[in-house]
């Protein structure tokens, strides 16, 4: 993984390629090299690959994959929150239900800090977490799927 970060946007390109199996080598590859600094790029093109795919089995694994490294890597509570509701409403059911506990308790407990500043940061978080949910209203529910219709009732 570490020589694949220099070559990042060869790997990436790989996902292009018609050949299953370098796409699961290259899917795994950037799960592995995924880190602080990339994280953003990278989830985002999981997510993309993830919307296009129709193998359950893949689908299944890079949920789960693309769940690790937002909680790993995470580079705001807001980046978190969109991804994983993003992850919802493309994986749907196969997000496991602590990803949605994890995700409330961030919104509800925010940072568990005391100090202004914190608590300042924590209703900013609410309030964005609030502002994109009563966006997802727009769509039709019945297309939402039930995981994050359950986050957004909460």
């Amino acid at each position: 993984p570490q020589y694949a970060a220099t070559h990042q946007l060869a790997v990436i390109e790989c996902l292009e390629d018609r050949d299953e199996t370098l796409q699961r080598k290259t899917l795994d590859l950037l799960y592995r090299m995924t880190n602080p600094v990339n994280v953003e790029f990278i989830t985002a093109k999981l997510l993309d690959f993830l919307r296009s795919t129709t193998d359950l089995y893949l689908k299944k694994d890079l949920t789960l994959k693309i769940c690790r490294v937002a909680e790993r890597y995470a580079p705001s509570n807001t980046w978190y929150v969109t991804t994983i509701t993003d992850l919802f409403g493309i994986s749907g059911d196969l997000v496991e239900a602590s990803v949605a506990q994890n995700l409330m308790s961030l919104i509800a407990e925010g940072t568990g800090d005391d100090d202004a500043e914190s608590e300042a940061a924590d209703m900013e978080l609410r309030r964005e977490a609030v502002e994109i949910y009563a966006s997802l209203l727009d769509k039709p529910l019945a297309k939402l799927p039930r995981i994050l219709l359950e986050t957004m009732a909460w």
